[in-house]
């Protein structure tokens, strides 16, 4: 299903909204390229934010040279001006919101791999596509610009956000890979007093079975990717036996999501947690 104009409107909106408080210049239309003060480039237009082709573009105006001259060099020279404007960089930065690959503006192939659950050197995993390595929260590494990149490209898909005064991320609690499981409802808050199976308005999930109307499931694996679990499924139901089916689930903003592909197509439901 198409996305009216009305939604297209409000994720704009939303977009323009995070860029005010959440580049590394804390204003308007800028993005930050790199870590050191000043490090700035101008928004033009974007395009698919949220979505698997999302684009922004830019441009590196004598403006945000100048600022660079200001508050990195200390001093608004012609020569810092040309010098900074001669920096080669990228005029536009992509992503993919749903696999979370995305670019920076020196060409670099990234990818945001949700919350870090390995160490405790950073919040979050960025990995470099080519090198493989993840980025361990160093000035050197680029994390922090890197995730800027991303959030302003994905809003909705990246899990966190940075605190408007302080530019510091600020962390949600790290959900498990079994915050989906219970009972979910979606609309009808009094399908929660009929018992799995029975309501067309309920699905549950427990750590070895998907029960949803006409359908009962047995979960033959659950693996983890980022903050989502995805599920391998062997489903009875609905005149048919023995069918396998995959499916990710997560819980976002208290709200359960659950996308698969049917007849092709890919689909996300929607869902409310059972009291």
């Amino acid at each position: 299903m198409k996305k009216s104009a009305g939604r297209r409107s409000l994720a704009w909106s939303l977009a323009v909204a995070l860029l005010l408080v959440q580049t590394e210049a804390y204003c308007a239309g800028k993005l930050a390229y790199g870590t050191r003060a000043g490090m700035q480039v101008t928004i033009v237009s974007m395009e698919g934010i949220d979505t698997g082709r999302a684009i922004i573009r830019t441009q590196h105006t004598k403006e945000d040279a100048t600022q660079f001259c200001a508050e990195y060099r200390g001093a608004v020279t012609d020569k810092c001006i040309q010098d900074e404007l001669a920096r080669r960089l990228s005029d536009e930065v992509t992503g993919n919101c749903d696999t979370g690959i995305f670019s920076n503006f020196f060409g670099y192939r990234k990818q945001f791999l949700g919350p870090n659950t390995r160490d405790n050197r950073t919040d979050y995993l960025v990995k470099d596509l080519v090198s493989g390595e993840i980025a361990n929260g160093s000035t050197a590494s680029g994390y922090d610009v890197d995730l800027r990149i991303f959030k302003v490209l994905c809003p909705q898909k990246a899990p966190f956000r940075f605190d408007p005064q302080t530019g510091i991320i600020v962390k949600p609690e790290t959900p498990s890979v079994s915050t989906y499981l219970g009972n979910w409802y979606v609309q009808n808050r009094s399908a929660c007093n009929d018992k799995p199976g029975q309501s067309a308005e309920m699905v549950a999930y427990t750590k070895d079975r998907m029960i949803a109307p006409e359908l009962s499931c047995k979960v033959l694996q659950a693996t983890s990717r980022g903050i989502a679990t995805e599920l391998d499924l062997l489903c009875n139901g609905e005149g048919q036996r023995g069918v396998r089916q995959k499916e990710v689930v997560q819980v976002v903003n208290g709200r359960l999501e659950v996308t698969y592909v049917a007849n092709g197509r890919k689909s996300t439901d929607k869902y409310l947690r059972c009291p």
